[in-house]
Formats: structure tokens, sequence, C-alpha cells
């Protein structure tokens, strides 16, 4: 993805880690990175000047770019971010120190703070059920549909 193509993206992205900071699934060193690269490239833009200022305290951060996206929210490419959604909880799903239980956690919370007209279809309806077959103990299920979910946009976009 060209340096354009990311700028086209910034309300995407910018909604991605709003959603993933606020549930633990990114961290802020991986926003930070992220928003250093972008900024370099537009340091004259007074919305990236911002977030640049506010990067350190996670709240803040959220605060803004939950400003920023809210009139818009109708308008993102949730097929953009349901890729670096789950590409996201995909990486998580294979590091030693994450339990399947917190992951399940995760994706349930995500669900829950997405638009209800997005949040009720697929992939991201999935997101509300995933841990449900944790609770009498089908750890097998609950892998599969994450393994669903990975594969989501591999095969259907």
């Amino acid at each position: 993805m060209t340096k354009d193509e990311v700028v086209v993206l910034l309300k995407e992205y910018l909604y991605y880690f709003v959603i993933t900071l606020k549930v633990g699934l990114s961290s802020i060193k991986e926003y930070n990175s992220w928003l250093d690269n972008i900024f370099l490239n537009e340091v004259d833009n007074d919305f990236l000047i911002e977030l640049e200022f506010s990067s350190n305290d996670i709240n803040s951060t959220i605060h803004i770019i939950d400003s920023f996206i809210d009139p818009n929210i109708s308008r993102l490419d949730f097929d953009f971010i349901g890729k670096l959604l789950f590409k996201a909880f995909e990486a998580k799903y294979h590091q030693d120190t994450c339990t399947l239980e917190d992951l399940a956690h995760q994706a349930y919370n995500i669900w829950n703070i997405l638009p209800d007209n997005i949040a009720n279809k697929e992939p991201f309806f999935t997101l509300c059920y995933i841990d449900d077959p944790l609770s009498y103990g089908d750890e097998k299920q609950t892998r599969e549909l994450f393994h669903k979910l990975f594969n989501y946009y591999r095969v259907n976009h």
C-alpha cells in the first residue's frame, strides 16, 4: 500500500486503532509508530499535529479520534477495517502470551463498540458469540470461529 492510499484511508486506520486500543488488541507503541510514519509525510496537517501531541495519552487520543470520526462513521470502509482487525486478531492468536479466553473477550468487546448496522452483519457478528463455546468448555469451536474470521477476507474479498 502506498503512502497516498494510507492517507485516503486515514479514517479507517484511525477507527481501527481506536477500537483496538480500547480493548487492548493493539498497543500505543504500534499506534505511535503508524502515526509517526503518516505524520512525516503530512507535517503541516493540523489534525495529525494534534494527534502527535496527545500520542502518549491513550484516553486523549481515543477522544480526539472518536470526535473526528463519529459524524462520518457510516462512510467508513468496514471491509478494509475488518481486514486490519482480523489480521491483528490472527497475529495475537499466535502469540504465546495471549490466552484464547482473553482474545475471545477482546473480540466481544470490539463487537460492542461497532455501530449496530455493522456489528449485526458477518463477519463482525461472529465477534459477539465467539466466546460462547468457552462457557461450556468447547475450546475447539472457538478456535474454529477464529479461523473462520482469519480467512473471511482471504476467501470473500
